[in-house]
């Protein structure tokens, strides 16, 4: 790989989110993935379920925003969980909702982060998390050296606006394979400060990696540990562009990433 790859990924299928694409990432230029929870979208998921009490976008929005060349829709399951049952089901409603064909793969990411590596079944075509169905899975932080060192590091991080200590506690995160089944994000978080996701991206330029990053709300007051300060993230699109400009990076979706790699 000549450089690296940034991808913006955002789940559930807020409405802030909706507001976001079509107020920054859009006419800016910036491509992203969305990941919807269907049940969540149409209202027929329980309360218990439900991954967030905010509003979610509607059908509409997620019709409309999957007919922008610049975005990918995803799978983030029907009530948020991460059985074969619900991601079928979660499947034959963005299906019948987009009009595409029942073959139409669509990206995977694991409601809550649940579902981990070795649980994605790469190689049997019997199931649904397998190879043969998705172009891809997206799962959360994961640790392959040092866990526990990284998951103090991580909650430090949350309290120290250190650039050091969150590049540290995301190192496993930077995806480096040039195999992008099972692909790991870095979830952004309120805690985290601008300078903290600029030094993980550093790092990613260095090392010519792959970085998802993970958002969930982006208001313009941040309500809870999910959700992200808008000014911040027009700070960080402004940045990501200026990196794209001088070819330290190249900014794609979730699926492009995925694509990218296996073609290379």
């Amino acid at each position: 790989m000549s450089k690296a790859r940034v991808a913006i990924s955002f789940d559930d299928g807020r409405t802030d989110n909706y507001h976001i694409l079509k107020d920054i990432l859009i006419p800016s230029g910036l491509p992203c993935t969305v990941f919807v929870t269907t049940g969540y979208i149409d209202g027929s998921c329980e309360q218990e379920f439900r991954p967030t009490e905010k509003k979610a976008m509607s059908v509409e929005n997620v019709k409309e925003l999957f007919s922008e060349p610049l975005v990918e829709i995803g799978l983030h399951g029907d009530k948020h969980q991460n059985s074969p049952e619900d991601f079928s089901e979660s499947k034959r409603k963005l299906i019948d909702w987009l009009s595409v064909p029942s073959s139409y793969r669509f990206g995977f990411s694991s409601p809550g982060s649940k579902l981990q590596p070795d649980q994605c079944n790469e190689d049997k075509d019997s199931s649904v998390f397998s190879r043969s169905n998705l172009p891809y899975i997206a799962v959360g932080p994961t640790y392959s050296t040092m866990r526990s060192l990284r998951i103090i590091a991580r909650k430090a991080a949350r309290l120290i606006p250190s650039g050091f200590l969150f590049k540290f506690a995301y190192r496993d995160n930077l995806n480096e394979s040039q195999d992008l089944f099972v692909i790991r994000r870095v979830p952004i978080m309120s805690g985290a400060a601008l300078h903290q996701v600029k030094a993980l991206i550093g790092s990613a330029i260095r090392k010519k990696a792959n970085l998802v990053l993970m958002f969930h709300s982006i208001e313009e007051t941040q309500s809870d540990n999910w959700s992200w300060s808008e000014k911040k993230f027009s700070q960080l699109c402004l940045y990501l562009k200026s990196l794209q400009s001088k070819y330290k990076i190249e900014i794609t979706s979730v699926r492009g990433m995925a694509e990218q790699a296996k073609n290379n």
